[in-house]
C-alpha cells in the first residue's frame, strides 16, 4: 500500500485493528463498505441491504414468503420500519415500551434493559407459535445481540427452523455455532452458516460492484473524485482518511458516529 491509496471493501474496524494500524502507517483512505449509513440518499450504496436481499432476509423474505402463501410477522426496533413491513404483507410485532432506537446513521442502538427484558417475553411466545425464525439483527462494531435464548428455542415445534444470518457476529440465538447447522434435541434446525453470498458468488459480486459504481458516483466519479468529510451523508463512510497517529485513528473507530 502506498500514501494516498483509495481502498474500497468491508472494513469492520472493530474486528480489524491490526489491518486499521497498517492502514495507519501507509496513509491511505480506506471506505469501509459495511459502515455505509442506512438512510435514503445512499441505499444504492449498502452493501448490508444488497447481500441480505441474495440471501433472502429482511423485507425480501417477508415477500418471498407472503407470495408462498405464509402468515408473516417481523419485529425491529426502529418504529420507521413499520410502513416498509406492513406494505410487504407482513404484521409488524410490537413491545409495550416506547423507545426510539434509529440513530443517525439508519441502523439500531443498544436498547435499554427493560426494552429488551420485554422483546424476549415476545420472541419466545412467537417461538412457540411459528416454523420459521429469520433473524438479522446487528449493532455496528459489537457483538450480535441475543435475542432467542435456549428456553425460547425449548419451546418451537420439532421441525422448526432457525436461520441466524448473525452467525458471523456471533448470532441472535445463544445456540448458533458460526459456520455449522445444527439440531437441537428438541428437532429444530439452526442455520448459522457464514456464507450466504459466497453460495451464489455470481449474483453477489453484480450487486457489490453496484453498490462501488454507486458510491463513486456519489464522490464526483473518475473526473471528479473528491472526499468531502463535512458531507453528513458520506462522513460515516469514511474509516480513515490519512489519519496521522494510530491514537486518533482507534479514537474515531469507537466513537459513536459508526454506531
Amino acid at each position: 500500500m502506498k500514501k494516498d491509496q483509495v481502498i474500497l471493501s468491508y472494513l469492520y474496524p472493530a474486528r480489524n485493528s491490526a489491518l486499521i494500524k497498517e492502514y495507519v502507517k501507509a496513509g491511505v483512505t480506506a471506505f469501509g463498505m459495511d459502515l455505509i449509513p442506512c438512510i435514503s440518499r445512499v441505499q444504492k450504496c449498502d452493501v448490508l441491504s444488497s447481500m441480505d436481499r441474495i440471501s433472502v432476509a429482511g423485507l425480501t423474505a417477508i415477500g418471498a414468503k407472503k407470495g408462498l402463501g405464509a402468515i408473516v410477522g417481523a419485529f425491529d426496533t426502529r418504529s420507521a420500519v413499520k410502513e416498509q413491513i406492513e406494505s410487504m404483507g407482513g404484521e409488524f410485532l410490537t413491545v409495550d415500551v416506547h423507545e426510539e432506537s434509529e440513530t443517525a446513521s439508519g441502523y439500531s442502538k443498544q436498547m435499554s434493559d427493560d426494552f429488551i427484558k420485554r422483546e424476549l417475553v415476545l420472541f419466545k411466545e412467537q417461538a412457540a407459535d411459528v416454523d420459521i425464525i429469520i433473524t438479522t439483527a446487528l449493532i455496528p462494531n459489537k457483538p450480535a445481540p441475543k435475542l432467542l435464548p435456549v428456553d425460547a428455542v425449548s419451546v418451537m415445534k420439532n421441525g422448526s427452523i432457525i436461520v441466524d444470518h448473525a452467525a458471523e457476529s456471533g448470532g441472535n440465538c445463544d445456540l448458533t455455532q458460526p459456520g455449522h447447522t445444527i439440531l437441537t434435541s428438541n428437532g429444530v434446525t439452526i442455520i448459522g452458516e457464514t456464507d450466504f453470498s459466497s453460495r451464489l458468488a455470481t449474483q453477489s459480486s453484480q450487486m457489490f460492484s453496484n453498490n462501488l459504481c454507486h458510491l463513486l458516483d456519489e464522490i464526483g466519479k473518475g473526473v471528479y473524485f473528491k472526499i468531502d468529510e463535512k458531507d453528513e451523508d458520506k462522513k460515516l463512510e469514511v474509516a480513515i482518511k490519512q489519519i496521522k497517529t494510530e491514537v486518533v485513528a482507534q479514537e474515531q473507530i469507537q466513537n459513536n458516529q459508526y454506531q
